[in-house]
């Protein structure tokens, strides 16, 4: 089976801290364009329990927690942008064209007058949420482009689905007493079928033992299936991580290591159509399990095994072919460990131990590109102006107004789940005092900002998000 590097493909790197030395990684990269690293999000303290998913349209999505960052003596805190979530929250990034839109799923309190991007769920459990009673989040997207996060927290397992434009949140699975990060409800995984239905899978230990758990909706309600009762070992009880994916059939397969080998767990194949189940390799601890599912149908997995990476795949999801990826070493963090895999088009994958990575996007150019905006000025019209949105640009750099008689801009955010506003300057130089600062607002939407009369004279406006990609000029005449 070839393996290469995804032609271009959106990276996202976790740090797996190891008490001992780790030996470094033997890897074959293979051949093809090189990664290109972007920083998702670099205010307070971001970027916890990440996930990766790519869109029909490869544009990347990334879940993850976000906190306050602790100050020393002295510090002062970073400003957070118009349009910011609040902290803590779980965030939800995207990038287009080189351009990053932050959001968030879940927030514990809404902003008035502030339209946070994706339009976070109002959760109110979010407040006490640290760094230390989290433990991950899980993005999928289904083919609709509906968003779909998992994420374990101190109060428990919660589930959040993008209705129209704006998140839902229910609680899967509470917590008492609450979660702590080595605590007993592990990583979450979710998949989604291309109706849409989606399956949460978990591990939560109990008196019984390490409860690898499934959740999904049926008539409207949540249904719970425990697929295998893992004995409880002695040490902290950090739960291993699953992973889940959807098959060529349109049912889900959840993978979850029982401390000495693989398994997989698929729908549809049992008895009465009931869970089937087989090893994917035995002798495998299988700490940083990932899975995903080729456009041919196959299924491959990553994994731990030992001081190797490896990866599996199998066609049926019950027989299956095992391979060394890489050599990486051993240390002390065995629970930290991640791994991630993905499908191209092609049915090839890449895997890396230590990263994540997605389908192939497009990679971004050093300049965003955008529909070049019109040379000559628009005019106002019975006292209205109108400036359009789209591609990270206005569709027009000069826009022009009578002396003395208050105007109107009527903006249309055509962008898709990005922020925009128009605001009215002195000049390119002068942004301390606007004259007209228009509501930042997430796209599709429209607004209307009054601009008061003005002298005659040359003026300037930009948005306030996208400043350097998208300003121009108003003429008052």
């Amino acid at each position: 089976m070839s393996r290469k590097v995804l032609p271009s493909a959106f990276v996202l790197s976790i740090l797996a801290a190891a008490c001992a030395t780790p030996t470094p990684p033997s890897v074959t990269f293979g051949s093809g364009k090189q990664f290109v690293p972007q920083v998702a999000d670099f205010l307070d303290d971001v970027g916890l329990g990440p996930s990766v998913a790519v869109d029909a349209q490869g544009t990347p999505y990334i879940s993850y927690f976000g906190f306050l960052a602790e100050l020393k003596e002295g510090e002062i805190a970073p400003t957070r942008p118009i349009g910011s979530p609040t902290l803590p929250a779980v965030l939800l990034d995207s990038t287009k064209d080189g351009i990053w839109t932050r959001g968030a799923v879940a927030m514990q309190a809404s902003i008035p007058n502030v339209s946070v991007p994706f339009g976070p769920a109002t959760v109110a459990p979010v407040k006490s949420i640290t760094p230390q009673s989290v433990n991950g989040t899980s993005l999928a997207i289904d083919p609709s482009g509906g968003f779909h996060v998992a994420w374990a927290a101190d109060t428990g397992l919660w589930y959040a689905e993008s209705l129209d434009t704006a998140f839902s949140a229910s609680l899967l699975q509470p917590m008492k007493p609450r979660l702590q990060r080595a605590g007993p409800l592990g990583s979450p995984a979710v998949a989604v079928t291309s109706s849409g239905t989606p399956w949460v899978a978990f591990i939560l230990t109990t008196a019984r033992g390490q409860e690898v758990t499934v959740k999904t909706m049926v008539a409207g309600a949540w249904k719970s299936d425990v697929l295998e009762t893992i004995p409880r070992r002695t040490g902290p009880s950090q739960p291993y991580r699953v992973a889940a994916t959807i098959s060529a059939s349109g049912q889900p397969v959840v993978l979850y290591s029982n401390g000495s080998s693989v398994i997989a767990a698929a729908l549809g194949g049992g008895e009465e159509g009931g869970w089937a189940f087989s090893t994917v390799e035995s002798g495998a601890d299988g700490y940083g399990l990932s899975a995903t599912t080729g456009k041919d149908g196959t299924i491959h997995v990553s994994y731990y095994a030992g001081d190797q990476v490896h990866a599996a795949s199998s066609k049926d999801g019950t027989s299956w072919q095992t391979s060394t990826v890489a050599t990486v070493g051993k240390g002390a963090n065995d629970a930290g460990r991640s791994t991630g895999i993905a499908a191209d088009d092609a049915g090839t994958y890449a895997e890396v131990s230590g990263l994540d990575l997605a389908v192939p996007s497009p990679t971004p150019s050093a300049v965003a590109t955008s529909t070049p905006a019109t040379t000559q000025c628009t005019k106002t019209s019975n006292g209205v102006v109108d400036i359009v949105a789209q591609g990270i640009a206005f569709d027009t750099n000069c826009i022009e107004a009578s002396a003395s008689a208050p105007f109107t801009i009527a903006f249309d955010n055509k962008d898709s789940g990005i922020q925009h506003n128009v605001s009215v300057y002195p000049s390119a130089t002068d942004l301390t005092q606007p004259i007209e600062q228009g509501e930042i607002i997430t796209g599709p939407a429209t607004a209307d900002y009054k601009v008061p009369e003005l002298k005659s004279g040359e003026y300037y406006f930009h948005c306030d998000v996208h400043p350097t990609l998208m300003n121009g000029t108003l003429r008052v005449k």
